[in-house]
């Protein structure tokens, strides 16, 4: 029996959710987003909705089979990143903007270039959050210390519901960067929006391998220190001097105090896991953010990876970027790379995303009688990388029980040496592979 695509209904059904928002955006009466007890923020139905609303959301959603992303030719492209003009490896010598940034700081300098140059008024992008319920959402800034206040990455869940009914009731035009799925999401929402289509004049994106749970944050406070009190923020990348740029620290600050680690030695945080991930993340393509003006990204290259202060992968996408970069080459250190750089830099982003969607839609329409719809033709990956992609997926439904293991200390080092010999299997399972 030939599988169904997925469209709004069953990827909300399914799981098959980024959490977005566009969809609670445009229907607000009728759809409103929360948390679930695993981490994820998805759309909860109030309402009823028709069958306009239902042809409305298909075309908006992202992981539907009807998502007006879909139908944008990438034809020209070599299928990698998607179109683009330029890309480079580099960062910024202005010492703020690399100090406070995840890597070389080029994203947040674009941002608050764009504000300077007056070609938008407002930068939307992810902040600390005011809620006592969260710890980061999409916030508006209005100056470049604004937008310098939000630099850094943040593995966290987010959703854009709020953010874009402040955009529609403004009358300013704004920048907006985000990941890869959010992306085609406001693409998709300019399409059907006249009000939003005038208001966001530039599109980033941020290079995503997945998007992480709430829980992804806890598990690292629980694993630092268990008796740390409440979880008052998260520093998740925080660089350290003499080590190489990817072997960076993470730091939670709780009600006891502020509390640092390495990453790598924190079990099951290492990215190609997929621990504590969303299930859409194994059902999307795009790893570059193909449908942004510009993409930002990590530069793991040998070359650049013995810098601890780091370097970004930028894609240019649009003339309004390549402008800004032209007329700002002594403020930048860039070097041009070429797009055998730019995968060979997210590697594992692309088998996994790539390779794997595949695998994974097979064992989802056995399951469930789904599938997404993909882009790019099958690939056949061998049977050891076959096996590895099905078991992240058992990884990824696995670490959800977190959620349950925190009643107690005990329980918790138990859930901690269960993820240890899973990472200890997948380890084995790459060496195989190879």
């Amino acid at each position: 029996m030939t599988a169904k695509y997925i469209n709004f209904k069953s990827a909300v059904n399914k799981g098959i959710c980024s959490g977005c928002g566009v969809c609670a955006y445009s229907k607000s009466s009728k759809i409103k987003m929360e948390e679930n007890k695993y981490g994820q923020i998805t759309p909860k139905i109030v309402g009823v909705l028709s069958d306009d609303d239902y042809t409305l959301l298909n075309k908006i959603c992202p992981f539907s089979e009807n998502s007006l992303d879909k139908k944008i030719d990438l034809s020209e492209s070599e299928n990698l990143v998607g179109r683009y003009i330029d890309s480079y490896a580099g960062y910024v010598k202005e010492k703020t903007y690399r100090d406070t940034g995840s890597s070389g700081g080029i994203g947040s300098w674009l941002l608050s270039e764009l504000i300077t140059r007056k070609i938008v008024d407002s930068v939307v992008h992810v902040k600390k959050s005011r809620k006592n319920d969260s710890l980061f959402e999409f916030s508006i800034s209005n100056s470049t210390n604004e937008v310098i206040e939000g630099a850094s990455s943040k593995y966290y869940p987010v959703t854009m519901d709020e953010v874009l009914k402040i955009i529609s009731c403004s009358d300013k035009l704004f920048a907006i960067i985000a990941v890869p799925c959010f992306v085609r999401a406001v693409r998709n929402l300019i399409e059907v929006d006249e009000v939003i289509r005038k208001r966001i004049k530039v599109v980033g994106s941020l290079y995503c391998g997945h998007l992480k749970t709430s829980g992804y944050s806890k598990y690292i406070a629980d694993s630092i220190m268990f008796d740390h009190g409440e979880l008052l923020d998260i520093d998740f990348r925080l660089k350290a001097d003499s080590e190489k740029s990817s072997n960076y620290k993470t730091e939670v600050t709780t009600s006891k105090g502020k509390f640092t680690e390495f990453r790598q030695k924190i079990k099951g945080t290492n990215w190609g896991l997929g621990m504590f991930k969303y299930k859409s993340c194994d059902f999307c393509e795009d790893v570059s953010g193909e449908l942004a003006d510009f993409s930002i990204g990590d530069a793991w290259l040998p070359k650049y990876e013995a810098d601890d202060k780091g370097t970004n992968l930028l894609i240019v996408r649009s003339k309004v970027i390549l402008d800004i970069i032209n007329s700002s080459q002594e403020r930048l250190y860039l070097d041009t790379i070429s797009e055998s750089d730019l995968y060979t830099a997210q590697a594992g982003g692309y088998r996994h995303k790539r390779e794997g969607i595949h695998v994974r839609n097979e064992v989802m329409s056995l399951i469930s009688g789904h599938q997404v719809k993909c882009r790019f033709e099958k690939v056949n990956p061998s049977r050891s990388r076959k096996v590895i992609y099905t078991y992240r997926m058992f990884m990824r439904r696995f670490s959800d029980l977190h959620y349950y293991f925190r009643a107690s200390k005990f329980t918790f080092r138990l859930f901690e040496l269960c993820v240890s010999l899973l990472s200890k299997i997948h380890g084995a399972l790459i060496k195989i592979a190879r």
